[in-house]
């Protein structure tokens, strides 16, 4: 091409300034291993007399714990010390509770109320409320942390990882099944952005960039982004596994 018209092409274009997005925790839930210890209980009790649950338990709990491991290995997430009641945790326990709290319980709480919603509305409705309350309650009574936890959402491998389960989500939603796991993502998208908006209202999450505080309108979307990519969509998936297995 010759140079000249190459040159007014990129004057033309728009210029986009690229930035790092970063979803930063300053509460002190990320490293409050009781509440999620809670979360986790509660999502066994949800898998009772359910074989299927108990496996989507099993299965996305376990495997969002490696995630994390890999995410905190690599500092795509740096975060603090987890405690039990006042001890430390070790780092492997730690991880176990963020893969059971932070999946185990929103894939199980999303599949069983993906079942039920056109009968159990109500429930359905009323525990988003009292998560809404939960949530406020901690961060009003809560040790403000800053900075307790700090994940960057705009790195290659991070993209590329979400690319991967886009495509899984595809052909499972049009191979495997579509009404039931559309439902789950659903009840998950609403339970992420209830307690999002708690958080948010809390002054307990909020989104850096690596050149200063994020706009409102770039943290309604990286927010968005966070509560159905990051959560419904990526956990999306572990349904897929265990639809599978249970069905070979």
């Amino acid at each position: 091409m010759n140079k000249r018209i190459q040159y007014h092409i990129l004057n033309v274009l728009p210029k986009y300034d690229w930035k790092n997005y970063y979803i930063v925790r300053h509460g002190a839930f990320a490293t409050n291993g009781e509440i999620k210890t809670i979360f986790s209980f509660f999502a066994l009790l949800l898998c009772y007399d359910n074989i299927e649950y108990f496996y989507l338990f099993l299965t996305s709990s376990f495997i969002w714990s490696c995630i994390e491991g890999v995410l905190q290995i690599m500092n795509i997430r740096k975060i603090n010390k987890m405690f039990f009641f006042d001890h430390q945790i070790p780092l492997f326990f730690s991880l176990l509770l963020q893969g059971t709290q932070e999946a185990g319980f929103v894939c199980v709480y999303g599949l069983w109320f993906a079942d039920r919603l056109f009968t159990h509305w109500r429930l359905f409705l009323l525990s988003n409320i009292a998560i809404f309350l939960l949530v406020l309650k901690n961060g009003y009574n809560c040790k403000i942390q800053k900075h307790a936890s700090i994940r960057c959402i705009t790195t290659q491998n991070s993209l590329l990882c979400l690319t991967g389960t886009g495509i899984i989500n595809i052909y499972g939603l049009f191979y495997i099944e579509t009404y039931r796991p559309l439902l789950m993502c659903l009840c998950m998208s609403i339970l992420g952005s209830v307690w999002t908006f708690g958080q948010v209202i809390m002054g307990l999450r909020c989104v850096e960039t690596d050149k200063g505080l994020a706009s409102n309108e770039e943290r309604f979307a990286i927010l968005s982004f966070d509560v159905f990519i990051e959560i419904a969509c990526a956990y999306l998936p572990f349904y897929f596994i265990v639809h599978l297995f249970l069905n070979s």
